[in-house]
């Protein structure tokens, strides 16, 4: 009597069934072998590893980032510190008389080169080379002389202001106060001239009036893009003249009229401005002009060299006159010799009424440092 399982079914099976085919026997004796192996290993114990302990929790204090401010810096100013300008001697535009003698010089020293000499009826030696021929030395460079334009435009202050005194008639009775401030940047130039009524005048007209014109600067001086005057007749008055120098045409806002433009055509302001770039060559021109309403052509001439009184002193002056008929709008402009060529003293003459502009101060802007 078969004690085991296996045995116990295997005695069972071939007395009493049919005999097993060798492929099923093994089948099922390996799935027994098996079962039996599974069940002594459960019921004896599986030497299963130790559990892993649980890693210890890190505590971390995260102390705040101290961070180092900036050092301070001196903020930018938006315009450069002016001083009171100083009388200035002409500036000198260089003489072309050394620079033509250099060049009829050096041309005659090479019209008068001795050249290899040969001896008439003899033929050259065939074993004698001829001495090499030095080559000429190179002509030096020679800085061509600048414009008398070119040469003021570098001597002007690239900032600077000046202060008006703003009388009415005849009497030169104050009743503004002007200040003309301009400034060039690159080949930019900004203008701005603002009056304020001051005393009783101030009851009449409290509001400032202010012209603006920019633009770009070339050899011919002054190329305005924009012209404004703001506050003429109230505080939203506005007119405006642009500049299209492609289309050759200026039109006049609010109105919106248009202009065929002459070359040359400035505006009031930069009109003013023109000469301490580009003095006048002549005693006498004709230039196209606009005050923001009109486009005019004005006519007129270098007069006279004066000494004026001012209340910034006395000072020379070269005086340019506008030619004008009995009934028509004027102005006349008195240059400072020695302050640029800066209108020092401006007059216009409108419906009857007389304005000057006398000069108080001038202040400019140091050159910089790294200027040169």
């Amino acid at each position: 009597m078969c004690k085991t399982p296996c045995s116990r079914y295997l005695f069972l099976r071939l007395k009493f069934l049919k005999p097993l085919t060798l492929t099923k026997d093994r089948a099922i004796i390996a799935s027994l072998v098996l079962a039996a192996v599974l069940h002594l290993l459960i019921l004896g114990g599986i030497p299963f590893p130790a559990a892993t302990p649980p890693l210890p929790v890190l505590e971390v204090q995260l102390a705040p980032e101290v961070i180092k401010p900036f050092p301070k810096r001196s903020p930018i100013p938006k315009t450069l510190p002016l001083k009171r300008a100083e009388p200035i001697a002409s500036p000198a535009v260089p003489n072309e008389a050394p620079l033509l003698a250099a060049a009829v010089g050096l041309a005659d020293q090479a019209s008068t080169a001795v050249a290899p000499a040969v001896i008439s009826g003899a033929a050259p030696s065939k074993a004698e080379a001829p001495p090499p021929v030095a080559p000429p030395s190179p002509l030096p460079i020679v800085e061509q002389p600048k414009t008398i334009g070119e040469v003021r435009f570098a001597a002007l202050p690239l900032q600077g202001e000046i202060d008006y005194q703003v009388s009415l008639g005849s009497l030169d009775v104050s009743v503004a106060r002007g200040t003309l401030r301009w400034k060039i940047t690159g080949q930019r130039y900004h203008l701005d001239l603002e009056a304020r009524t001051v005393g009783i005048a101030r009851l009449l007209k409290s509001n400032p009036v202010t012209q603006i014109s920019e633009g770009r600067i070339g050899p011919q001086g002054l190329i305005p893009d924009q012209y404004r005057v703001l506050g003429r007749i109230s505080e939203t008055d506005e007119a405006i003249a642009q500049f299209d120098w492609t289309a050759q045409t200026l039109t006049l806002q609010p109105s919106n009229t248009v202009f065929p433009m002459p070359e040359g055509t400035q505006d009031l302001l930069s009109f003013f401005f023109q000469f301490s770039i580009v003095p006048p060559e002549t005693e006498s021109a004709t230039r196209s002009i606009t005050n923001g309403r009109k486009l005019d052509r004005y006519s007129y001439e270098l007069t006279e060299k004066i000494r004026l009184k001012l209340p910034l002193g006395e000072i020379d002056a070269l005086h340019v006159s506008r030619l004008t008929g009995l009934n028509e709008d004027s102005f006349d402009i008195w240059l400072g010799e020695k302050y640029h060529l800066l209108p020092v003293q401006i007059r216009f003459f409108a419906r009857g009424r007389i304005i000057t502009l006398y000069a108080k101060d001038i202040r400019i802007a140091a050159p910089s440092p790294d200027s040169n």
